[in-house]
């Protein structure tokens, strides 16, 4: 009973903040239905540690996102939107938005498994606290293997973003032509 008052109270606390994730990660199509997903799931197979659900529910999302991506925008609890093209963008923006993606999975692969590692976490919202403590390195280098893992993905990367129509491209800041 317990188990059940804690998710139910997770649930109300961090719903909307985890929706808000989501749609950052897949766009407003599929975010609440991404977000519950992971709340099912977390339910099903709880943490290890209680004190970790937070984290362990962004985790979750962080996967059903990756996999919502794989399967080109369609996945579990995606509905009637799976494989739509967004109203501002033409087939073939969208077609370009998917190669690159497949570009920054490729390169993600090349990344050693710290790397690869540290920048799931990352972006799963984890501190550097603790993903110094998984990868068994201080937090204050995370930093840096972020960094360095970064700019290695930019290296395996192509250029594609001068191919998208202005307006759509991804992470512009530092972008040069």
């Amino acid at each position: 009973m317990a188990w059940r008052r804690s998710v139910d109270r997770l649930y109300r606390d961090q719903f909307d903040a985890l929706v808000r994730r989501a749609r950052w990660l897949v766009g407003e199509d599929a975010a609440e239905d991404l977000a519950q997903e992971a709340f099912v799931r977390l339910w099903h197979t709880p943490p290890r540690e209680p004190a970790h659900m937070v984290p362990y529910l962004r985790v979750i999302l962080a996967r059903l996102a990756t996999d919502w991506w794989r399967r080109g925008g369609q996945g579990p609890g995606v509905g009637d939107a799976a494989g739509a093209v967004a109203p501002e963008l033409g087939p073939e923006a969208q077609a370009l938005r998917g190669e690159a993606w497949q570009e920054v999975q490729g390169a993600l692969e090349k990344l050693p498994e710290r790397d690869r590692q540290a920048l799931w976490m990352r972006a799963a919202g984890f501190p550097y606290r603790d993903i110094g403590a998984r990868l068994g390195i201080p937090a204050g280098q995370v930093g840096v293997v972020l960094w360095r893992a970064v700019h290695k993905v930019r290296g395996y990367v192509a250029d594609t973003s001068d191919h998208l129509p202005k307006g759509d491209r991804q992470g512009e800041r530092g972008h040069r032509p």
